[in-house]
């Protein structure tokens, strides 16, 4: 029944699926989506978005995870604000799907996700997968230098004057 459910939904996809834009991840949750695909390669035309974006306001981090859910054989690449970014972790799950996820680095602002189908299950020029995203978790902000530090210094090197002084 699960298959038979998994070929509805992908049908559905590819036929009522709407034309690729920019989704929105929740940086304050766990997140997740579906994507889709048609076409094969190098004419993909996607169904249901894989570019998404993320917004925070600081530096910080969060794991995202794509997972190949129709055909086996289907691989996805990462691309983070135009750039290649290599997965962390990649997998096949026991059902024979691929499986990849990567921690993010994000700076504050908005990040644009991209995924590309890198290979194609044989046989088949289509397929569908889900994403996933764990809850941002904000960088702690680096050690300014404290003002007080250049006084601290004149006051330890007036001190050494006056016991300089002081010998002499």
């Amino acid at each position: 029944m699960t298959n038979l459910f998994k070929a509805v939904f992908l049908v559905a996809g590819l036929t009522f699926g709407t034309a690729a834009q920019a989704a929105t991840i929740d940086p304050y949750g766990p997140d997740r989506g579906f994507f889709s695909w048609s076409g094969g390669n190098p004419d993909v035309r996607f169904r249901w978005t894989p570019t998404l974006d993320i917004t925070v306001d600081e530096a910080s981090v969060f794991t995202f995870t794509a997972r190949d859910g129709y055909v086996v054989g289907d691989e996805f690449d990462l691309i983070v604000d135009g750039q290649d970014v290599a997965w962390d972790t990649t997998s096949i799950l026991p059902e024979g799907y691929f499986s990849a996820s990567a921690r993010i680095a994000l700076d504050p602002g908005t990040t644009r996700l991209d995924l590309r189908v890198s290979r194609f299950a044989p046989g088949f020029t289509g397929g569908g997968a889900f994403w996933s995203s764990s809850a941002v978790e904000a960088l702690p902000s680096p050690v300014p230098l404290p003002a007080g530090m250049p006084l601290l210094i004149a006051g330890v090197g007036v001190f050494g004057f006056l016991r300089y002084r002081r010998r002499a």
